[in-house]
């Protein structure tokens, strides 16, 4: 199956399933200029259309000009490769937005699409209904839903009325989509667009030389790209919406009257100290992990079970909403190790056992069992939550692996493995009433 899908947009090209792009418009001719030909390609590459309408577009106005573009769309609706639907009939079904049914409907429909031989599903939704006390219900829908649509066979398209939103509702929006479309003077653009051409033609340059490497080598560069457009999409989301709070500003500053302003100024100001420090924050996570599997040079003896308090210390007080309960044995031995290695080490697999754990009363017992020799040394951090999906347990330790509904950058464990690879060890997982991570090491020479 082809992951790439023709959109449809000029200004897009070709893009991968689990595309997810907002697009601003202004008129009713805004809105068909970009989804009348977005759907007909869809409708061309046998896949799935769901068209979800609100003001100031009709059902009836979106079927004229889509079957003016395609004209067996009669047919197409009757098999069911089409549908327009009024907002009324998916967003605000029972006359209230849940934000975890939509989802789930989604979900459904990709299901019964795939099931009767479609490609995937295509699908744009207006958000004009939206009532201001569903703002916040509708940016964490759609912060979900952009963390999760690349694991799906999904393109979608989301569309905002600038004169519904205001400039803050605009940097919400253009953080929670990887592209965002916007009309100036009279030309369609695509935000981060350049970006998006250098990395493709990076790809493409790379996919060249990896034709002449060995099998080894291309399954390790198919990890690190996954890995750099993993980077790319974390970090374009709150660069752009600090980029658009610099506009702001730069608007403000025009006016006559700038004390009358202040509160917006200060609004922006903070929109683009939150995101920078966002990034700061990845930045960190990924200078750790390209640290993390070098040998120690700074080695001492560490008391592990000293250890496990502090780190259980630290964690109640940054999981203050979860009140979970650590067991460790009394006495956990002593490491020869770099200090600062084993706590990210340990550390790690606690915050993710934290992060994924479903219980009301989160429980994490570290143990230690019998190594293989002498100077080797045998943890297991296990917790008592549902566990990981039979299915994932191999990619746990990949950069960026995803599950749950954890909101951690999917790094921790990818650490984890290289600072235990460079004491010579190695690391399992499996479930057992939970998730069980079982590692062994040897002391550093």
């Amino acid at each position: 199956m082809d992951s790439i899908r023709k959109s449809g947009i000029d200004v897009v090209g070709e893009v991968p399933w689990g595309t997810h792009l907002c697009q601003f418009y202004t008129t009713k001719n805004d809105l068909l200029d970009l989804l009348v030909p977005y759907f007909k390609a869809g409708l061309e590459s046998n896949e799935f259309c769901m068209w979800v309408t609100s003001e100031p577009l009709a059902v009836e106005e979106a079927e004229e000009a889509l079957r003016r573009a395609v004209p067996d769309l009669d047919k197409r609706l009757e098999y069911g490769q089409m549908m327009i639907v009024p907002y009324t009939d998916w967003y605000m079904r029972d006359y209230y937005f849940d934000r975890q049914r939509v989802f789930n409907d989604w979900i459904a429909k990709l299901e019964i699409a795939l099931d009767k031989g479609f490609e995937g599903l295509r699908a744009t939704g207006s958000n004009t209904w939206l009532e201001d006390e569903d703002w916040h219900s509708l940016t964490e829908y759609e912060e979900a839903l952009n963390d999760v649509i690349g694991d799906y066979n999904m393109v979608a398209v989301c569309t905002y009325s600038l004169h519904r939103c205001g400039a803050f509702e605009v940097i919400d929006v253009v953080a929670n989509h990887q592209h965002a479309l916007i009309k100036r003077e009279g030309e369609w653009i695509l935000i981060e667009s350049s970006e998006r051409r250098k990395a493709r033609h990076t790809l493409q340059e790379a996919e060249k030389s990896l034709q002449e490497l060995s099998d080894d080598l291309v399954v390790s560069n198919q990890e690190l790209e996954s890995y750099a457009l993993n980077v790319s999409h974390d970090l374009r989301g709150p660069l752009a919406a600090a980029s658009l709070a610099t506009d702001l500003l730069k608007e403000a500053a025009r006016e006559d009257d700038i004390e009358d302003l202040r509160d917006e100024v200060e609004d922006a100001t903070s929109v683009v100290q939150r995101n920078i420090n966002k990034c700061h924050g990845l930045i960190n996570e990924l200078l750790t992990l390209a640290e993390a599997g070098q040998k120690p040079i700074q080695v001492s003896d560490i008391d592990v079970s000293s250890l496990i308090r502090e780190i259980a210390a630290v964690q109640k007080s940054t999981f203050r909403d979860k009140r979970f309960k650590m067991i460790a044995d009394e006495d956990l031995g002593t490491l020869r190790a770099n200090e600062t290695q084993v706590y990210q080490l340990f550390s790690n697999l606690v915050i993710n056992a934290l992060h994924h754990n479903d219980r009301d009363d989160p429980v994490i017992e570290v143990h230690k069992i019998d190594a293989s020799g002498t100077g080797r040394h045998r943890f297991v951090v296990r917790d008592n939550g549902s566990g990981i999906p039979e299915d994932r347990l191999e990619d746990v330790f990949r950069v960026f692996s995803k599950w749950g509904k954890g909101s951690d950058t999917r790094i921790g464990l990818s650490i984890a493995k290289r600072i235990v690879e460079a004491y010579d060890g190695t690391i399992t997982v499996h479930n057992d009433n939970g998730t069980c991570f079982e590692f062994e090491i040897s002391d550093a020479s």
